[in-house]
Protein backbone atom coordinates (compact mmCIF):
# COMPACT_ATOMS: atom_id res chain seq x y z
CA UNK A 1 0.00 0.00 0.00
CA UNK A 2 2.83 2.41 0.82
CA UNK A 3 4.34 2.11 -2.66
CA UNK A 4 0.96 2.78 -4.31
CA UNK A 5 0.23 5.84 -2.13
CA UNK A 6 3.64 7.41 -2.80
CA UNK A 7 3.36 6.47 -6.44
CA UNK A 8 -0.11 8.01 -6.73
CA UNK A 9 1.08 11.32 -5.29
CA UNK A 10 4.21 11.44 -7.45
CA UNK A 11 2.23 10.36 -10.48
CA UNK A 12 -0.44 13.08 -9.98
CA UNK A 13 2.28 15.71 -9.56
CA UNK A 14 4.06 14.52 -12.69
CA UNK A 15 0.82 14.56 -14.74
CA UNK A 16 0.06 18.10 -13.55
CA UNK A 17 3.55 19.33 -14.49
CA UNK A 18 3.50 17.59 -17.87
CA UNK A 19 0.07 18.92 -18.82
CA UNK A 20 1.02 22.47 -17.95
CA UNK A 21 4.30 22.21 -19.87
CA UNK A 22 3.17 20.22 -22.90
CA UNK A 23 -0.50 20.99 -23.57
CA UNK A 24 -0.95 24.56 -24.77
CA UNK A 25 -4.33 26.21 -25.22
CA UNK A 26 -5.51 25.18 -28.66
CA UNK A 27 -8.02 26.76 -30.99
CA UNK A 28 -10.32 24.55 -33.01
CA UNK A 29 -12.58 25.96 -35.68
CA UNK A 30 -16.06 24.69 -36.45
CA UNK A 31 -18.75 25.88 -38.85
CA UNK A 32 -20.63 27.68 -36.08
CA UNK A 33 -17.63 29.42 -34.51
CA UNK A 34 -14.54 28.42 -32.59
CA UNK A 35 -13.54 27.51 -29.08
CA UNK A 36 -10.47 26.71 -27.10
CA UNK A 37 -9.60 24.94 -23.89
CA UNK A 38 -8.03 27.46 -21.53
CA UNK A 39 -7.11 24.99 -18.78
CA UNK A 40 -7.00 21.25 -18.15
CA UNK A 41 -6.70 19.70 -14.70
CA UNK A 42 -6.53 15.91 -14.35
CA UNK A 43 -6.27 14.11 -11.01
CA UNK A 44 -5.83 10.35 -10.82
CA UNK A 45 -5.75 7.94 -7.90
CA UNK A 46 -4.69 4.32 -8.17
CA UNK A 47 -6.73 1.73 -6.28
CA UNK A 48 -5.28 -1.41 -4.66
CA UNK A 49 -7.14 -3.60 -7.17
CA UNK A 50 -5.38 -2.03 -10.19
CA UNK A 51 -8.16 0.36 -11.18
CA UNK A 52 -7.63 4.11 -11.44
CA UNK A 53 -10.14 6.84 -10.58
CA UNK A 54 -9.81 9.88 -12.84
CA UNK A 55 -11.23 13.38 -12.41
CA UNK A 56 -10.87 15.74 -15.37
CA UNK A 57 -11.74 19.44 -15.48
CA UNK A 58 -11.65 21.14 -18.87
CA UNK A 59 -12.31 24.89 -19.07
CA UNK A 60 -13.77 25.85 -22.45
CA UNK A 61 -14.18 29.30 -23.94
CA UNK A 62 -16.77 29.30 -26.74
CA UNK A 63 -16.94 31.97 -29.46
CA UNK A 64 -19.97 30.91 -31.46
CA UNK A 65 -22.83 28.46 -30.93
CA UNK A 66 -22.24 24.82 -29.99
CA UNK A 67 -24.40 21.93 -28.82
CA UNK A 68 -21.74 20.52 -26.48
CA UNK A 69 -18.42 18.68 -26.60
CA UNK A 70 -17.05 15.20 -27.23
CA UNK A 71 -14.21 13.61 -25.30
CA UNK A 72 -12.48 10.52 -26.69
CA UNK A 73 -10.72 8.25 -24.19
CA UNK A 74 -8.32 5.64 -25.54
CA UNK A 75 -8.74 2.61 -23.30
CA UNK A 76 -5.84 0.56 -24.72
CA UNK A 77 -3.94 -1.15 -21.93
CA UNK A 78 -7.01 -1.43 -19.69
CA UNK A 79 -10.32 -3.27 -19.46
CA UNK A 80 -12.26 -0.11 -20.35
CA UNK A 81 -13.88 2.62 -18.28
CA UNK A 82 -16.88 2.63 -15.96
CA UNK A 83 -18.73 4.85 -13.49
CA UNK A 84 -18.76 7.86 -15.85
CA UNK A 85 -20.19 11.04 -14.33
CA UNK A 86 -20.35 14.48 -15.96
CA UNK A 87 -21.03 17.98 -14.62
CA UNK A 88 -20.99 21.37 -16.33
CA UNK A 89 -20.35 24.58 -14.38
CA UNK A 90 -20.88 28.18 -15.41
CA UNK A 91 -20.39 30.90 -12.83
CA UNK A 92 -21.79 29.51 -9.59
CA UNK A 93 -24.26 27.15 -11.27
CA UNK A 94 -23.57 23.46 -11.83
CA UNK A 95 -25.80 21.11 -13.83
CA UNK A 96 -25.70 17.43 -14.72
CA UNK A 97 -26.12 17.37 -18.49
CA UNK A 98 -27.35 14.61 -20.74
CA UNK A 99 -24.43 12.63 -22.14
CA UNK A 100 -23.82 9.53 -24.24
CA UNK A 101 -21.09 6.94 -23.86
CA UNK A 102 -20.26 5.44 -27.26
CA UNK A 103 -17.78 2.78 -28.38
CA UNK A 104 -14.97 3.79 -30.74
CA UNK A 105 -12.19 1.80 -32.40
CA UNK A 106 -9.77 2.70 -29.60
CA UNK A 107 -12.02 3.14 -26.59
CA UNK A 108 -14.94 5.32 -25.58
CA UNK A 109 -16.40 8.63 -26.70
CA UNK A 110 -18.20 10.77 -24.14
CA UNK A 111 -20.66 13.07 -25.95
CA UNK A 112 -21.82 15.84 -23.59
CA UNK A 113 -24.86 17.95 -24.53
CA UNK A 114 -24.55 21.50 -23.22
CA UNK A 115 -25.62 24.31 -25.56
CA UNK A 116 -23.08 27.13 -25.43
CA UNK A 117 -22.97 30.53 -27.13
CA UNK A 118 -20.13 33.01 -26.55
CA UNK A 119 -19.44 31.90 -22.97
CA UNK A 120 -17.04 30.00 -20.70
CA UNK A 121 -17.87 26.67 -19.07
CA UNK A 122 -16.08 24.04 -17.00
CA UNK A 123 -16.73 20.41 -17.97
CA UNK A 124 -15.98 17.92 -15.18
CA UNK A 125 -15.69 14.27 -16.20
CA UNK A 126 -15.13 11.51 -13.64
CA UNK A 127 -14.55 7.87 -14.55
CA UNK A 128 -12.81 4.70 -13.45
CA UNK A 129 -10.24 2.95 -15.65
CA UNK A 130 -10.47 -0.81 -15.07
CA UNK A 131 -7.35 -2.99 -14.59
CA UNK A 132 -4.86 -0.38 -15.84
CA UNK A 133 -2.09 -1.18 -13.36
CA UNK A 134 0.36 -4.03 -13.88
CA UNK A 135 1.49 -5.30 -10.48
CA UNK A 136 4.84 -6.92 -9.79
CA UNK A 137 6.31 -8.20 -6.53
CA UNK A 138 8.07 -4.96 -5.62
CA UNK A 139 6.35 -2.28 -7.73
CA UNK A 140 3.43 -1.42 -9.97
CA UNK A 141 3.47 -0.04 -13.50
CA UNK A 142 1.07 2.41 -15.16
CA UNK A 143 1.07 3.06 -18.91
CA UNK A 144 -1.69 5.56 -19.66
CA UNK A 145 -2.07 8.62 -21.88
CA UNK A 146 -4.53 10.98 -20.21
CA UNK A 147 -4.84 13.63 -22.85
CA UNK A 148 -3.54 14.00 -26.37
CA UNK A 149 -3.58 17.49 -27.87
CA UNK A 150 -5.07 16.47 -31.19
CA UNK A 151 -8.65 15.58 -31.84
CA UNK A 152 -9.77 13.84 -28.66
CA UNK A 153 -11.87 16.81 -27.55
CA UNK A 154 -14.34 18.06 -30.19
CA UNK A 155 -17.48 20.19 -30.42
CA UNK A 156 -20.85 18.45 -30.76
CA UNK A 157 -22.35 19.42 -34.10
Amino acid sequence: MGILKRGSFLFAALVFIMLNAVVPSSTVFASSGNYYISAININAAVDENGDMSVKEELNYIFDGSFNGVKRDINTSGSNGISDVKVKVSKGGDTVIPRFELNNTNQGKEIKIYSKSTRESKKFSINYKVKDVITKYKDLAELKWLFYKNEDDVKPVE
